[in-house]
């Protein structure tokens, strides 16, 4: 990482640390050794150097798109924060190519959509009549299903009083059939 350039979409770098520790003796072995070779590789990137008592050691990377990535250092000697290094920067590379390539695709999108924002309106339209075509024929069959429940019940209630005013007229044949039956 010391003569490498970081990833084209980290924006800033700060390491944190103790002073005096010796659990972040290996991040100042490290930046006391690598510093000037990254800060000759990538001048126009922040590079920070906190230190305060008791701080564990860590690095955080501030990259575009609102993306930061925090990474302990504490239990790696100096090589090995190097490695880490090196490795994060090829996976932030990677992340950062991938993120222009979902932004340049929402560019595309944006400036296709404006070019279909007309049409898109034309079809919107079309679709509010066929909408309000639709509500009123639910209306429509709604008020008809009305008017055939109401029919239907109607014919029911003459059904029943069709049928009662037969039950009537059996008994009454009934009836006549017997007083036929005592006069024989």
């Amino acid at each position: 990482m010391a003569s490498k350039a970081f990833a084209s979409g980290l924006k800033e770098l700060r390491f944190l640390f103790c002073q005096t520790s010796e659990h972040s003796a290996a991040t100042r072995n490290f930046l006391t050794r690598s510093y000037p070779a990254m800060k000759k590789a990538n001048p126009s990137i922040p590079i920070m150097i906190r230190e305060a008592s008791g701080t564990e050691p860590t690095v955080y990377a501030r990259f575009d798109f609102g993306k930061e990535r925090k990474l302990p250092l504490k239990g790696l000697d100096d090589k090995a924060i190097e490695q880490q290094q090196e490795t994060n920067n090829d996976l932030d590379t990677t992340y950062h190519n991938a993120m222009i390539s979902i932004h340049s695709a929402k560019l595309d999108f944006t400036f296709s959509s404006r070019a279909a924002q007309e049409n898109f309106n034309n079809v919107a339209e079309e679709w509010q009549d066929a909408l309000q075509d639709l509500h009123m024929a639910i209306k429509r069959f709604r008020e008809r299903e009305a008017e055939k429940e109401a029919f239907i019940t109607l014919q029911r209630e003459m059904l029943g009083e069709i049928h009662e005013e037969m039950e009537k007229l059996k008994k009454k044949i009934a009836d006549l059939e017997s007083k036929e039956a005592k006069r024989k």
